[in-house]
This record gives structure tokens, sequence and C-alpha cells, in this order.
């Protein structure tokens, strides 16, 4: 920006200053625009809460990217989910056995069909309660039987901190929030203090009189704030960079979830399953009756008719 600035406002004399003087002018700008880099990022820190709203980042990000809750904790509960797919073998094998001694004692044509439904019921309804239940470990015998998310929530702290650092509340997301909302005023008026003060500093200095005449600041100093005010937003410009550096939000989001007591932790992830367990318990009912019904059709529908007759 000093380039462009200089070279259209005072080519000439930019031109004849050499790299030298430059390179000078250069250095020691870099050296304010860090100073003023660093109080503008103190009293973004100092007002953070009237600039960023992080309920409304992760609704507008999850508005964007539909599809990103049901990403985020299958990448959260992936060994979980596992489970909740082996169990149908597990319970549906266990319970498959008491459905043929039923069948062989009472062999009328809606045990099947009946049986099924209540085998894909429960083999879905204790997979998930396995998922959380029991909260505290539990000892039986010489086993010790723990909810899975609880048994892991080191881990799944871990996965649930890089997730929502990387894919909910990025850099990315954040300023997209925050530039389309109320807090882009507040920071302009930030940087533009900021800003302001130092174009004043450079106004005052007798080379900078010397450069720009003085009807020519105001248009300068606007359009510096212009340029300043469009570029750091950016992808690599100061506020993204302060976005996504200025809080180790993966480090304290995992910190913070291994500290809660078992309830709280539940409460973070249980209700993301909590709304949709019906339509699994559901669904593996209703694909129970429909196994029953084919067993009783292709395996059994010779046997039933011949006991008709």
């Amino acid at each position: 920006m000093i380039d462009e600035v200089a070279n259209k406002h005072a080519k000439a004399m930019w031109d004849n200053a050499g790299e030298f003087m430059q390179n000078k002018v250069r250095e020691h700008v870099r050296a304010e625009v860090i100073e003023v880099s660093r109080a503008i990022a103190m009293d973004m820190a100092d007002d953070i809460d009237a600039i960023m709203d992080i309920e409304q980042t992760v609704l507008e990000a999850m508005e964007r990217h539909k599809s990103l809750m049901g990403e985020m904790f299958y990448e959260v509960g992936r060994q979980e989910f596992k489970f909740i797919e082996r169990s149908g073998l597990y319970f549906g094998f266990l319970f498959g056995v008491f459905q043929m001694l039923i069948w062989v004692l009472y062999p009328v044509p809606w045990i099947l069909p009946a049986a099924g439904f209540l085998v894909g019921y429960l083999t879905n309804w204790i997979a998930l309660k396995l998922v959380f239940f029991p909260r505290e470990p539990l000892k039986i015998g010489p086993m010790t039987v723990q909810g899975l998310f609880h048994k892991r929530q080191n881990e799944v702290a871990e996965a649930f901190g890089r997730t929502v650092a990387t894919r909910v509340l990025n850099a990315d997301n954040i300023v997209a929030t925050v530039m389309d909302g109320d807090g882009a005023a507040r920071m302009n008026e930030i940087v533009e203090h900021r800003i302001s003060a130092l174009i004043t500093k450079y106004e005052a200095h007798p080379m900078a009189k010397l450069i720009v005449p003085e009807e020519k600041r105001a248009a300068l100093r606007a359009e510096l704030l212009e340029r300043i005010q469009t570029e750091w937003p950016k992808p690599g410009g100061f506020f993204h960079t302060f976005a996504g550096e200025s809080v180790d939000l993966q480090g304290e989001l995992e910190r913070r979830m291994k500290a809660l007591d078992r309830e709280s932790y539940e409460g973070v992830l249980r209700p993301a399953f909590q709304q949709d367990e019906w339509k699994l318990i559901a669904a593996g009912a209703v694909l129970g009756a429909v196994a029953g019904v084919l067993q009783l059709v292709y395996i059994f529908g010779d046997a039933m008719e011949r006991l008709s007759r």
C-alpha cells in the first residue's frame, strides 16, 4: 500500500528517494503498523462480546452447511455408531434363540412377525441405552460396565474440540458471521480510530507534509481507511488471522469437556441423539417384523400350509 499510495500521489519524489530510503520508510511504517495491530487486537479483545456472538456463529455455520451437525457427531461418536451397528448381531442372535424356542413350542403364524418386531425394538433400544448408561463404572461379577460415551470421555472431548474448532467455530465462519452482523460496525470503529490516529501522526511529519499537499490529505486518509477496511477481513488478513489464532479454541474445548461431570458431559452429546432415537428404534422394530414375515413365508410357508390342512 505504501508503494501504491506513493506512486499515486508523489511518484517523482518516491522514485528519487531510491531503494535505500524506500526500504527505511517501509521498515518504519511496518513497525508502526505492528504496534497499531496489537492495539486493535487488544481493543477487540476488550469488547469481544459486542463483536462476536458465539451462539450466532454456530447457528449460521449449521444453516450454511446443513449436514455439518450429522458429520460432526458421526466423527465424535464413530466408535459408538459402530457398536450400535454390531449390536444387532449380538443382541439379535441372543433374542433369536428365545424366538426359536417360542416358535418350536407354539408355532402359530403371528409369532414370527411379533417376535421379530420385539427383537428389532429391544436390540436398538438396548444398544442406544448402553451408549450412555450407566454413567459411572458398574461392577458386574468380573466385568466392569459403563456407557460407551462416558467410558471414552477424554477421547470424545478431544474429537469434539477438534471438530468444533475446525468445522464450526473456525476463522471463516467467525468472520462471515461478524461481517454480516452488528459486530462489523464496532470493529470498523476500532480500526478507524486506531488507523486515523496513526495517519494523523504521519500527517504531522515534515516529509509527509512535503510529499502530500494539504488539499489531498483528506482524500488520502479516506482512501487508506477504505483499503484497510476492505482488506482486513479477507483470508490471511488481520481479522481472519485474529479470529483463527487469538484463542486456543480446540484446547479450551477439550480441557473443559474433560473436566465436566458425567451429567453435564452427557447433556452436551445426548440431545443430538435423543431427538432421533425413536426413529432408530422404530426402524429396528419394523425391519424385525418384516424379517419375521419373510421367515414365515419363505422358510416355514410349506409347513404352515400343511398345518392348516
